[in-house]
């Protein structure tokens, strides 16, 4: 009985390298791969097949264009084929369905294909639907008057010198009534 419980034992380390040999030799498609979870969401929300498989190949983050399309769908009433179009066109398909959902959450699908677009130019669309629906919840505008109100804010620099003063040329930069001749180098 001794003899057998130690065998027991010794073949757990065995059985263990086992399933971790054979774990590690499964196919990566059987696990899932970024790809693959982006095809599955779009064929999911609507997409042909065509569409799923071209906007996942090109996508350098497949996943995130998968969920950009799902949460502006889900979200909106803005169609999965209309949001594909949106989200393959942005570095951050992310922010893109956030500043969607944000600013289209009650509104119709022609408002919401506006709010996409405008969303989409915005080089910082977080930033633009916070602006919309804070405007939107203070400000009796109608929804395209504050995006466009919004969007033509832009992204102004802060925290600039009010000092800057242009230099022209001849000029000097420390005291502009100082003029600077340039020293041309011999036999010019």
């Amino acid at each position: 009985m001794h003899h057998s419980f130690l065998l027991q034992v010794a073949a757990i380390p065995l059985i263990v390298t086992g399933l971790l040999a054979a774990v590690s030799t499964a196919p990566v498609a059987a696990i899932g791969n970024d790809y693959q979870t982006c095809a599955s969401e779009l064929l999911g929300a609507g997409i042909s097949e065509e569409e799923a498989a071209a906007a996942c190949a090109a996508s350098l983050n497949p996943e995130a264009l998968s969920e950009c399309v799902i949460e502006i769908d889900a979200g909106t009433a803005v169609e999965a084929t209309d949001a594909l179009s949106g989200c393959q066109r942005v570095r951050r398909p992310e922010e893109l369905s956030t500043c969607v959902v944000d600013i289209a959450f009650d509104i119709d699908a022609a408002e919401g294909l506006s709010v996409l677009d405008y969303c989409r130019r915005s080089l910082l669309p977080e930033r633009f639907s916070e602006c919309v629906v804070g405007l939107r919840t203070e400000v009796g505008f109608p929804t395209d008057e504050i995006l466009n109100t919004c969007i033509a804010a832009g992204d102004r620099p802060r925290d600039l010198s009010p000092t800057f003063i242009p230099v022209t040329p001849n000029q000097s930069p420390i005291n502009p009534d100082i003029r600077v001749t340039p020293i041309l180098p011999m036999g010019q």
